[in-house]
């Protein structure tokens, strides 16, 4: 079993068919940068900046909460209606929040390593694993692309979760000085 990408024979056997890609090893190296990239963006800066995010909704909730308690007494109809449309905000966004940072499995872009584990000898991992990598270019390209699709998922659901506390933040403020004023 060889999976040195630069060792002559590292494409052995048959692939089942699937069609063979010459690649240099300039390309080689970038999709391993990709990957790398996409890796740091998900793991690292994208449930960072959740784990942040969620702290200032939760403050906003406490916010919303104290509100909810102590306020609607106080608020007529359109009081009533800004603290729920913030609410409603605010939970879709903690919702978003929240499949940001939760792990995938392997089936759906999580790290493969969670599905080796399933693999119940040494040999059939290794089996496993040489027949993942047999095309190691093809390999390379598709867990670079495996993981550009699963950052740019979490980046959209916090780029929204972002979008949703604003707009909740706003809503909450604009109801609790109308209601004030008027």
């Amino acid at each position: 079993m060889n999976h040195d990408p630069a060792a002559p024979d590292a494409r052995s056997g048959d692939d089942g068919g699937a069609q063979q890609i010459s690649m240099s090893p300039f390309l080689r190296d970038r999709l391993d940068a990709a990957t790398a990239a996409a890796r740091a963006e998900l793991i690292s800066a994208s449930e960072k900046r959740a784990g942040l995010l969620l702290s200032w909704a939760g403050v906003a909730y406490g916010v919303m909460v104290t509100l909810v308690l102590t306020g609607p007494a106080r608020f007529p109809g359109l009081g009533r209606f800004g603290v729920i449309i913030a609410l409603v905000l605010l939970s879709v966004a903690v919702l978003l929040i929240l499949l940001t940072i939760r792990p995938l499995s392997a089936k759906h872009g999580g790290q493969k390593v969670l599905a080796y584990a399933d693999e119940p000898t040494p040999q059939a991992l290794i089996e496993r694993m040489d027949a993942d990598t047999k095309n190691y270019e093809l390999f390379l390209a598709t867990e670079a692309l495996r993981f550009a699709r699963v950052a740019r998922a979490k980046h959209r659901y916090l780029r929204w979760s972002v979008d949703l506390v604003i707009s909740a933040i706003t809503v909450m403020t604009a109801t609790v000085f109308l209601e004030r004023l008027i």
